[in-house]
């Protein structure tokens, strides 16, 4: 399965990498929030990255890339969740608690993130 990181940044950001959500916090191209950067963070004790670097392209981009093509995937198999294009734009759009309570029948679907599911694959013809 293949995630198209420029689509994903034309629907968090309109390809601004100086874009900035002023309610959750998140930033750049692909608006990574404070908690993902900190996860990746963990995980690179000797790469680590500053917040404030979100701003940067590259930087952005590396991190989403991580928390799509490692992250997820690890978090996926460890809860044993189907690695489907939808559940991949769900967990990044809503996390990955919200993708689990949806699969366990907890709770609907989020309104924004069957826009967003609907926006990418739009995007992505």
């Amino acid at each position: 399965m293949k995630i198209n990181l420029s689509v994903i940044e034309q629907i968090e950001s309109s390809g601004n990498p100086l874009a900035e959500n002023k309610a959750s916090g998140a930033r750049g191209l692909c608006q990574i929030t404070k908690i993902c950067l900190d996860d990746y963070n963990l995980t690179h004790p000797k790469k680590q990255i500053a917040w404030d670097a979100m701003f940067d392209p590259y930087l952005n981009r590396l991190v989403a890339a991580w928390y799509f093509f490692e992250r997820l995937p690890h978090f996926f198999s460890a809860f044993q969740i189907p690695p489907t294009l939808e559940n991949f734009l769900f967990a990044y759009n809503a996390g990955t608690r919200t993708l689990r309570k949806y699969l366990q029948k907890e709770i609907g679907m989020p309104e924004e993130t069957r826009r967003y599911i609907e926006k990418y694959k739009e995007l992505s013809k």
